[in-house]
């Protein structure tokens, strides 16, 4: 786009910054790390592809999850016991799972 073109300064600044080959560059590593099927099914858990040298922090926080998960699924028949309902299962609400 040619400077000429935009007459704001703050605009063309702005222009100039989100160009910029650093910004680029970080914007494609992004981009790459992007789960396209799990971001159109809507799994947060599943949006980016993780690797423990990408997202070290987010790969132990999805481990974290899991682990809460299989626990939450392998109580459910105890809770079942105590409530005396065969057919209890969770709920999920609005993407919110486990209730």
């Amino acid at each position: 786009m040619q400077s000429a073109t935009v007459r704001s300064s703050l605009l063309r600044k702005l222009i100039s910054v989100v160009s910029s080959p650093a910004v680029v560059d970080s914007a494609a590593k992004l981009l790459s790390a992007l789960n396209k099927k799990g971001a159109v099914r809507g799994d947060l858990l599943d949006i980016l592809i993780t690797s423990s040298d990408q997202f070290p922090e987010l790969a132990e926080a999805r481990k974290a999850v899991l682990v809460v998960k299989e626990k939450l699924d392998s109580s459910i028949s105890s809770y079942r016991k105590k409530l005396a309902n065969r057919n209890l299962e969770f709920l999920q609400v609005s993407g919110i799972t486990h209730l």
